[in-house]
């Protein structure tokens, strides 16, 4: 299917060798292994119905829909529908402007800017459908702006509530317009909405690369465009903030976003978790490869830097190794005032030789932050405590490190209250055997924990075999928790969403977490489950308070293959009474921002079969 839509082999050569002229062997290495991955999956699908086939899924599965406007629903907010115009293919051009003539909702207005694009054919066409609809608006441009100039003329004809942003070769479903008026009906806070999307090739019938976004993540929305297509904005505060800015071309709806966002804040973004846009990836188009446009990523950081200036965040942006076209904001150094109390909270299964690796791997890696650590032996572990303690002495560090026997979990997790009241300004908490860190692992890890609103980070935890095991938790529902990206290479996109990209999460997993001693206010030392879940749990109680738990790709680091083994269910691992209280804890905070209701309940990013019974509450007045 992707040589079909690439142009045949030579399309598909010739795309590969513009990817890899713009980013390397970086590219080259992550293809290859995300190639591999999606062979297995389909290996391991066998004959029955596929979870990743997501052209036979829009057919014969049952995803998740929004609510849809009608009639009795009385007259709702204008949408004006902008669409920026220079030399399309007339064809496409048709059917984009049929999909929005042919939408159930009746409250629209379409309003066309030509570029000066100097083709008589279009200029008729243009005349032609103005004379056909009044809900038509057209202008002619007399010098050729480029798409953020031209776009702001385009604006200039709006006169509805709302602004929907169109590509002139894109393609809408009949019921986009209807579910976001309805939306907007149930929440009239709402300054941004967003939805799902997918692409569709030159013939506009084979769809494909669906994007089942998360509900908004301000981590993620900085690293790329999360919000894209279908955006919807208030038209009230595209004004505001003066539209499109000259000179961010190629990202300039991302740049608009951020400005707007700026005014009214994240918790006015509404998405809607269903494909409302086709995105047609013909030639030229970075829906075909971001490759197309380089100069549209240098845009993105440029509008990404200059939002963070203007919030006053101090932080640069720089594209991310190997995928130039995503963003990564790096946060300033720890000063040396920042101290970090380190505690190892190691199985109990783990050996001596493991603990004094673990140790030694990460202490020797710190990146010269001022630290102290403390090791928790159990007293039920194979190796005595006197004897870490000799071996860890010898080094050079030897006297900032405390080995403590502690006695059962209920002793462990006590250790770990106190964290509330210690006068470091981190804390971090490392509950596995390491095999492998990257020098300055913790400093890098600082740089976003210092920020305020964030309330803890984790890593990204590889396995032997370079396949991501730990990081973020992902709840599909109250009896279901797994590793987000579990089993997958390193940067793989799992329906377009990449796992090369900071982002937040309901929770974290407790293999290893930074975060400020105030973080460990919501660490409940008598919670009914062991000190892993309780942790766990304190990040959920971060999150429902506000706070962002944030996943960090960018420090990898490596375990062995038993704790990478640590995959499936984890709520399978509880006993009855826990899981109760697991559900109790849980069930207000669902449906989990970070995860989308058409993807499978097994947390892999896979398409939900007929059966899962996918529910989300409807939007509320």
């Amino acid at each position: 299917m992707r040589v079909a839509r690439s142009g045949g082999v030579f399309g598909l050569l010739r795309l590969v060798w513009r990817n890899f002229r713009a980013m390397g062997w970086d590219y080259l290495l992550g293809a290859v292994l995300r190639a591999f991955f999606q062979l297995r999956n389909q290996a391991a699908e066998g004959s029955g119905p596929s979870t990743n086939d997501y052209a036979s899924w829009r057919t014969g599965a049952d995803p998740w829909r929004a609510p849809r406007w009608n009639a009795a629903d009385g007259p709702g907010p204008k949408i004006s529908v902008v669409m920026p115009v220079y030399r399309p293919d007339l064809g496409h051009f048709r059917s984009a402007v049929a999909s929005v003539q042919t939408q159930d909702y009746p409250f629209w207005e379409l309003c066309l800017a030509d570029d000066a694009s100097g083709d008589a054919q279009l200029v008729n066409l243009l005349q032609e459908l103005a004379g056909s609809d009044d809900r038509i608006k057209v202008c002619f441009r007399q010098d050729n702006g480029h798409i953020s100039a031209c776009s702001n003329s385009a604006l200039e004809l709006a006169s509805g509530d709302y602004v929907l942003l169109f590509d002139q070769d894109d393609l809408l479903p009949a019921h986009a317009l209807g579910v976001v008026a309805k939306t907007v009906q149930s929440c009239p806070e709402a300054a941004i909405v967003y939805s799902d999307e997918d692409k569709v090739d030159e013939t506009g019938s084979m769809h494909f690369d669906p994007y089942f976004k998360p509900d908004f993540d301000q981590a993620l929305f900085l690293g790329q465009n999360l919000i894209s297509h279908l955006g919807v904005y208030r038209r009230d505060l595209v004004s505001a903030v003066g539209g499109f800015r000259v000179g961010l071309e190629g990202s300039q709806d991302h740049d608009l976003a951020l400005r707007v966002l700026e005014i009214c804040g994240p918790q006015r973004v509404i998405h809607i978790p269903e494909v409302l846009y086709h995105w047609r990836a013909s030639r030229g188009s970075t829906a075909l490869a971001n490759s197309e446009k380089s100069y549209a990523s240098v845009a993105a950081r440029r509008a990404v830097a200059e939002h963070l200036g203007r919030m006053g965040v101090q932080a640069h942006v720089e594209p991310v190794q190997g995928i130039p076209f995503f963003n990564r904001v790096v946060y300033p150094k720890p000063d040396t005032a920042c101290r970090v109390r380190i505690v190892f909270l190691l199985p109990d299964s783990t050996d001596c030789r493991s603990a004094e690796r673990t140790v030694r791997q990460l202490l020797d890696n710190t990146g010269g932050l001022d630290w102290h650590a403390e090791v928790l032996v159990s007293r039920s572990a194979s190796f005595d405590v006197k004897t870490l303690a000799r071996r860890l002495a010898s080094d050079t560090w030897g006297s900032r490190v405390r080995v403590l026997g502690v006695q059962g979990e209920q002793e462990r997790k006590s250790h770990l209250a106190q964290l509330a009241s210690s006068d470091a300004t981190l804390v971090c908490v490392v509950s596995v055997p390491i095999a492998g860190c990257p020098p300055g692992w913790l400093s890098e890890l600082a740089r976003p924990a210092l920020q305020p609103r964030i309330a803890a980070v984790a890593p990204r935890f590889l396995g032997p075999l370079g396949m991501q095991c730990h990081g973020g938790i992902v709840f599909p529902d109250v009896d279901h928790a797994f590793h987000a990206f579990y089993g997958m290479p390193a940067g793989a996109n799992p329906m377009s969403r990449s796992s090369a990209l900071s982002q937040r999460f309901m929770a974290l997993s407790p293999a290893l977490v930074v975060s400020r001693p105030s973080a460990w206010a919501n660490f409940n030392a008598d919670s009914p489950w062991d000190a892993g879940w309780s942790m766990l749990a304190m990040t959920l109680d971060n999150h429902r308070a506000g706070f962002t738990n944030c996943w960090i790709p960018f420090v990898s680091l490596r375990v062995g293959r038993k704790t990478a083994q640590g995959a499936g269910n984890l709520v399978d691992g509880l006993e009855e009474g826990q899981r109760n209280h697991w559900r109790t804890l849980c069930a207000p905070l669902l449906p989990d921002p970070g995860y989308n209701p058409n993807l499978s309940v097994s947390g892999d990013f896979l398409l939900r079969v007929v059966g899962e019974g996918a529910t989300r509450p409807a939007l509320q007045d």
